[in-house]
């Protein structure tokens, strides 16, 4: 009655492929409206699944409107028009590619997923200092009203909101909400329907750091940073993976070089190099790990200008302009995943919340006199 075609090689859950299956014995008419589905164990058996995903399959069906349950009945199909709400997400955040070019891509990621899924993006207006007419909250619950869509949960993907994203997770406790990419210190304040997709910047640092002390043999490091708003800490957990590696590999670390400045690129690029002119008039450092690309630009500048090409040499973090600026090593961190796998995860019924993912970023060794990235 139900030809059921469960393979591990398909994008689909396993439960979304066994709900597909029916769908189509509903939709063929092998399945009659108001006649009754198999048992959930027969479900199971045939499909080769378990209980739980058989039982995650009926009730995708039943909220979606194509069967309905009645207790120690079973499960029917359901009859007549029936109406389906087209799923949707919700971003919250900055869309500018020009000046912050992180947060495009952790969209494009969301959006590649999205396309995927059939799950369309809704890009959420920014809060104001009131809650006006209008602002997230409002058009959240426009879609709950309505009758085309249903919001599955809203993705951040601007630190400057994560503190407000919370207050919509406890104001709408049955959406799912992602923090992308940004490390806060108080992940574990989170409501239960809460996660966060971040990229593993302990590890990554620690990588990157072993990979420079065994090629460049350093024997002072220093750390180029700046000053993040709130309780982001992201760079911190950046510094505190190249102290713990430098500290078992037996090398200095003299100094951290930090200062508030604004996230734009080139302010960024300008107090760096400003910040490195100063900081090496005055001491030596065999290498300078910098918290993110644009800081590492700024340095290699400042460094060059010292004629210190040969004595000093610099490392980045992001890799969102490789290959064509990057000529250091850097840690390219993967933010269209992050995107990719928060959707993934606001769609399936089985990820537990709240819970923190770290995905792995890749370490990049550039030669560009040989005109080649070593990985």
């Amino acid at each position: 009655m139900i030809d059921f075609k469960i393979t591990e090689a398909s994008e689909n859950t396993k439960y979304g492929q066994v709900r597909d299956s029916i769908i189509a014995a509903i939709r063929d008419g092998r399945l009659a409206p108001l006649s009754k589905l198999p048992p959930i164990s027969q479900i199971a058996a045939d499909a080769g699944v378990s209980l739980r995903t058989a039982d995650l399959a009926l009730q995708a069906l039943i909220n979606e409107g194509y069967c309905f349950r009645r207790p120690k009945k079973g499960t029917f199909v359901a009859a007549g028009k029936r109406v389906v709400k087209q799923s949707i997400c919700g971003v919250l955040g900055r869309i500018d590619p020009v000046n912050f070019p992180l947060h495009a891509l952790l969209y494009a990621g969301v959006m590649e997923a999205s396309i995927r899924r059939n799950v369309p993006t809704l890009t959420l207006p920014l809060p104001t200092g009131e809650k006006a007419q209008g602002g997230p909250e409002q058009m959240i619950r426009n879609c709950d009203r309505g009758r085309e869509f249903n919001l599955r949960g809203v993705f951040i993907t601007d630190r400057n909101y994560y503190h407000y994203g919370i207050e919509l997770a406890k104001a709408f406790p049955q959406k799912r909400f992602f923090m992308l990419n940004y490390e806060m210190d108080d992940f574990g304040k989170m409501p239960a329907n809460m996660a966060a997709v971040i990229n593993d910047n302990y590890n990554g640092s620690c990588r990157l750091a072993s990979r420079i002390f065994g090629q460049y043999r350093p024997k002072t490091v220093s750390f180029l940073s700046h000053a993040l708003s709130d309780d982001d800490i992201t760079y911190l957990e950046r510094e505190r993976g190249i102290r713990d590696t430098a500290k078992k590999g037996g090398v200095k670390v003299t100094a951290t070089i930090t200062n508030a400045v604004s996230g734009n690129r080139a302010d960024q690029i300008d107090f760096a190099h400003e910040a490195v002119l100063k900081f090496l008039k005055k001491k030596k450092t065999d290498f300078i790990f910098a918290a993110n690309d644009y800081l590492a630009f700024g340095a290699k500048k400042a460094i060059g200008d010292l004629g210190l090409n040969e004595k000093t040499k610099v490392a980045g973090y992001d890799g969102i302009n490789l290959p064509l600026e990057q000529d250091f090593p850097t840690v390219k961190v993967p933010y269209t995943e992050m995107g990719r796998t928060a959707l993934e995860e606001m769609l399936d019924p089985e990820f537990r919340m709240p819970q923190i993912v770290k995905l792995q970023p890749e370490i990049i060794m550039h030669a560009k006199s040989r005109g080649e990235l070593i990985r």
